[in-house]
């Protein structure tokens, strides 16, 4: 507010008459207002300005100086054009653009951090995938050197760009380091673009390598370079690692500084190390990911890597499982978590939009949130700050130390005054070197500097203005450039490509939010007429079917293309946006369906009978809730997506289902969009099911006494439990004289292995894993299992002079009996006269499978070094499931749809395979199965059946250990006999609750004359390896690569898949 006061004369003489009534006596008053008020008053010749306000002093200071700048410059300069005033005070300038002092030294890579932890830390842990494994960070440094090596032999240079095509998985982690540390660049592609948008890349940044994996069926399609399949590549001791761990709108890749990137990390947490756990949760295609991989693995933190699809539909248990601390995400992403959920985790920070008070409100307490802004141009983050409920949402912070900041007018170069809007501007060591072969756009953001000391500022298109105490308030874009789940996105990009179809007269997008979603809406005029307002959809259907947008990323793609007359126009002449998006969130959910992209000109909401069944009510309900819909119903027809669903609602749909007691993943949602399809997929809570199928587990008295008879009482017994069919099958085949499936593996042990030391770290993952610690009995025709409370474990020291000697040695051992009261499992120490050291240990195949092998030796290698054992599913756990599951309704599935037919093939009463055949067979199925959709073990297994089907003249075969196999039906192509093969296996995993010889029975079958003698498994196989001086240098409680292995197998015929070519095992 302004006020201008009465004329004051100088001196008292001149008062008059009507002054000296109303004289002033005292100070001059503040009056209170709501208002920031200016007090104008003449003094004799002179002026006399005050503003009474609250805001800061120093604001306030200058903000009245501004004033006085202005008048005077009006009142000397009444010809100038308004757009040459200069508000800014002598002193202002000084303060905008005082010097700031970058600091002198910087990592010189990207890589450097991660290669000084290495160092420091080589045995702490740098990744780990779900549960299922871990890298040290030494590694992770010798994978990755190794692929370096490798792709240097394949010709990629210092200063070379390779493009990266692959899935989220330490392999993808492990290749960028390799890429960098050859001097070359990284360039992401994803695996979601058309392949014209990723050839587009490929060529534009003239890649030398493409580097993918031979799941990624999109990679044999790109124009351009060599393909180099990473998961294949030959690497000493790490093949099988890795397979276990596993626009026309021009793109803008831009080229960062490394150094400033990796300080701008540091500065983030203020620290260089930590034991942090940090979610790697963005695409790599993203900037974020870069500060998720490099800030964590530059601190001697663990990165923590699960599949896109856990992460979509699962991601709280994928935090608790891996006791993930700290998150880089949106706020969108955020709201889906609440900290009751994820208790282990202390700091977020945010980035991508302004964190909302809702954020901190729920995050507040307990927990770190810090808000980061930062475009990719100027190395990710900017500026950061910590918030707290209640902070203005705006407010982005201070600049990093490595950023000058400033700020200038919309549509010039002149720094605008302090609490002024302008354009964010940037300088210093974090600026880009500009967009790859764009010079006008590089010229146009990267642009000659204001301020002096500086020759280059980028412009970024953010409108802002400084705050007190240096902090800057964003305040949106000054262009078209939106964020659109995380994603920034020029608008003008999206209008070019379909302008440049050559069907439309004029294309204009707008962000509109449908529901609570904000969704891309292209307004497109196939036809210029006077018809106003948006037009029927059916009238369109083959022009925007004909639309050819793959040359758009992914994420760019319009969720609607609305049609219109004309567009609707301004005074100005320019096009009214806020009118088109007022149309499209005019629409109601019915008619907003009908202009979806992928289903043009078909609203599907309510055009079939209503939902009937209580499962269908729930998910409609649902669906109403995730997409804010009105509360009308939908019908079984509603599609999800085209109400406005996507990935993140179908995050927060398996969510609010999960509450109400159903399961459904993200995946199904996503490929099942149908009301009616969706539903078919959902499943009601399993354990509310199972618990009421079967009474709880008793000890039986027979139990008790067998125990007592052994010499076990209360104190030194963990759990009593029934053993599930798979376990009970392989202890009854190994209680045979034949010693069926049970496992002697021999070894050397390292030389100067301190004995002592390994029996220790063998006892620590016996304590971890509770079926280390098991003795069993069989009562009643049950296998019963007793899990002991003592991990110490008996280890038997025998002398032997020559390999004579040993063989005896080994014989005995063999021949030696499990005894119920001590683990089904012995360790014996060979030891020669000159020092030499074997390890045998002897295994019944009840404790163990080829996924407890893994995780026996993850946590052999991590408990050696002192770090705790990765999480997993308790053994107790997968007991009691198969306790309480429905045998009767597996039982019912078995004899029916994969009934045992009694086909024998070989046919020999008692098979006993004793020699093996290998054959190699140079085969590369990956982008063959995954055009099937199906996985190449299908593929092998199909395979098995159709020449056992040619062999034996029989359509019906059976084998071991999964099912019957399937018949081919007449007609039939072999991708749909591939599909059904796959379909019908998992069906059988799903329902091998019940033993092969409850199956038999039930059928009315003898398993010893009618049972199956040929088994099919895909697995790796590591025969004997040459020993060495050293060999046996990763030690755990058994190893199979490297030892003498001797294990007799109950069939006529095995096949088993090796990594290149087929065992044949057979009599």
């Amino acid at each position: 507010m302004a006020n201008f006061l009465p004329q004051k004369a100088v001196d008292a003489g001149a008062e008059t008459a009507m002054s000296d009534v109303f004289r002033m006596h005292g100070e001059k008053p503040t009056w209170e207002t709501e208002y920031t008020t200016l007090e104008v008053q003449q003094i004799g010749d002179s002026w006399e300005f005050r503003l009474l306000t609250h805001i800061e002093p120093l604001r306030a200071r200058l903000i009245i100086d501004q004033f006085v700048n202005a008048l005077f410059w009006i009142a000397s300069e009444p010809k100038e054009p308004f757009t040459s005033l200069n508000l800014l005070t002598k002193q202002e300038i000084r303060m905008l653009e005082e010097s700031q002092q970058f600091p002198e030294a910087f990592p010189h890579l990207l890589h450097t951090g991660f290669e000084q932890m290495t160092k420091a830390y080589p045995f702490r842990m740098a990744m780990q995938w779900e549960t299922n494994g871990a890298l040290t960070y030494s590694m992770l440094d010798r994978l990755s050197n190794q692929l370096a090596r490798y792709l240097q032999s394949q010709g990629l240079r210092h200063g070379d760009f390779a493009c990266l095509l692959v899935d989220k998985s330490p392999l993808m982690i492990a290749s960028m380091f390799a890429i960098l540390k050859l001097g070359a660049a990284y360039v992401p592609l994803s695996p979601e673009n058309p392949v014209e948008r990723n050839s587009f890349i490929v060529e534009e940044v003239n890649a030398k390598l493409i580097l993918s994996e031979s799941s990624v069926a999109q990679a044999v399609a790109l124009n351009g370079p060599p393909v180099v399949f990473l998961d294949q590549a030959k690497l000493k001791g790490y093949s099988k690692a890795i397979q276990r761990l596993r626009s026309t709108a021009p793109s803008r890749e831009v080229t960062t500084p490394a150094a400033a990137a990796v300080d701008s990390m540091i500065h983030i947490e203020k620290r260089r190390e930590g034991h942090w756990r940090t979610l790697q949760f963005s695409k790599y295609i993203v900037d974020a990911s870069v500060l998720e991989i490099f800030n964590t693995l530059n601190s001697g933190g663990t990165l923590c890597l699960a599949p896109t699809e856990r992460l979509h539909s699962e991601l709280r248990e994928v935090i608790n499982e891996m006791d993930v601390n700290h998150l880089f995400f949106t706020p969108t992403v955020a709201r889906l978590l609440s900290p009751e959920d994820v208790p282990t985790l202390r700091t977020l920070t945010v980035g991508g939009e302004p964190v909302t008070d809702d954020i901190t409100s729920i995050w507040n307490k307990g927990h770190r949130i810090i808000q980061a802004y930062g475009p990719t141009e100027t190395a990710m983050v900017a500026t950061m700050r910590n918030m707290s409920h209640g902070d203005n949402p705006r407010n982005i912070g201070l600049p990093l130390r490595t950023v000058k900041a400033f700020i200038v007018e919309k549509d010039g170069s002149k720094l605008v005054p302090c609490g002024a809007i302008g354009e964010l501007c940037i300088v210093g060591p974090q600026l880009g070197a500009g967009y790859l072969k764009r010079p006008k756009v590089t010229a146009a953001a990267f642009c000659k500097a204001t301020i002096p000391g500086f020759d280059t500022m980028y412009r970024s298109g953010d409108l802002a203005r400084w705050l007190p105490g240096g902090e800057i308030e964003y305040l949106g874009r000054k262009d078209n450039q939106v964020k659109v789940n995380g994603h920034r996105i020029e608008l003008g990009e999206i209008e070019k490509v379909v302008l440049a179809t050559g069907m439309v007269a004029d294309c204009k997008t707008v962000v509109a939010t449908i529901g609570t979603k904000a969704q891309l809406a292209a307004f497109v005029v196939f036809e210029t007429s006077n018809i106003e307002g948006i037009q029927r959809p059916d009238n369109y259907v083959e022009q925007v079917a004909r639309l050819k947008l793959s040359d758009l990323a992914h994420y760019m793609y319009p969720k609607l293309i609305l049609p219109l007359g004309s567009m609707p126009r301004m005074p100005s002449g320019k096009t009214d946006r806020k009118l088109l998006a007022q149309w499209v969130q005019s629409l109601d959910a019915e008619k907003v369906s009908a202009y979806v992209l992928d289903s043009y000109g078909v609203s599907t909401v309510g055009r079939l009978a209503p939902v009937e069944t209580k499962q269908q009510q729930i998910l409609e309900q649902a669906w109403i809730k995730v997409l804010d819909l009105s509360p009308k119903p939908l019908g079984l027809e509603s599609d999800f997506l085209k109400l406005g669903g996507d990935s993140i609602t179908a995050i927060n749909l398996t969510s609010y289902l999960r509450k109400q007691g159903y399961q459904l993943s993200v995946s199904d949602v996503l490929s099942h969009p149908k009301l009616a399809d969706m539903e078919g997929q959902m499943k009601t809570s399993q354990e509310e099911r199972k618990v009421a199928l079967r009474a709880p587990f008793q000890v039986s008295e027979r139990v008790i006494q067998d125990m007592a008879n052994a010499g076990l009482t209360s104190e030194c017994v963990d759990y009593t439990y029934p053993c599930p069919p798979g376990q009970s099958e392989f202890l009854q085949q190994g209680a045979r004289k034949e010693k069926m499936w049970v496992l002697m593996a021999a070894r050397p042990l390292p030389v100067n292995t301190n004995v002592e030391h390994w029996i220790e770290a063998v006892e620590r993952p016996t304590e971890t894993n509770d079926i280390l610690r098991t003795t069993f009995t069989k009562v009643d025709g049950a296998w019963i299992g007793v899990v002991l409370k003592s991990p110490v474990i008996t280890v038997d020291f025998i002398e032997i002079s020559d390999d004579v000697e040993k063989a005896i040695a080994l014989n005995k051992i063999w021949e030696s009996d499990f005894v119920f009261g001590k683990p089904f499992v012995r360790y014996v120490i060979l030891s020669r006269p000159e020092g030499s050291k074997e390890i045998v240990t002897k295994m019944d195949h009840g404790l163990y499978d080829g996924t407890l092998l893994r995780i026996f030796a993850a946590h052999f290698q991590e408990l050696q070094y002192g770090r705790p054992a990765s999480e997993h599913t308790p053994f107790r756990d997968f007991v009691f499931h198969h306790w309480n599951s429905d045998k009767g309704a597996a039982l019912k599935f078995l004899s029916t749809d994969l009934k045992p037919t009694g086909f024998q093939y070989p046919q020999i009463a008692d098979p006993l395979a004793d020699r093996s055949v290998v054959v190699a067979a140079d085969l590369d199925l990956d982008a063959f199965a995954s055009a099937c959709g199906v996985t190449v073990p299908t593929v092998f297994q199909a395979s098995f059946q159709l020449w056992l089907a040619k062999k034996t003249g029989q359509f019906d075969v059976g084998m071991d250990y999964l099912y019957t196999g399937p018949q081919a039906k007449k007609g039939q192509s072999v991708k749909e006999y591939l599909v059904q093969t796959q379909s019908d296996f998992w069906s059988a995993t799903e329902n091998s609750v019940v033993g092969l010889d409850e199956v038999y029975a039930f059928v009315g079958l003898d398993r010893s004359t009618a049972g199956n003698r040929i088994v099919f498994l895909f697995q790796p196989f590591e025969p004997p390896l040459v020993k060495a001086a050293n060999a046996g240098e990763e030690m755990g409680c058994v190893v199979m690569a490297g030892s003498e292995v001797r294990m007799p197998q109950p069939y006529g015929l095995m096949l088993e898949n090796k990594d290149a070519g087929v065992r044949a095992l057979c009599i």
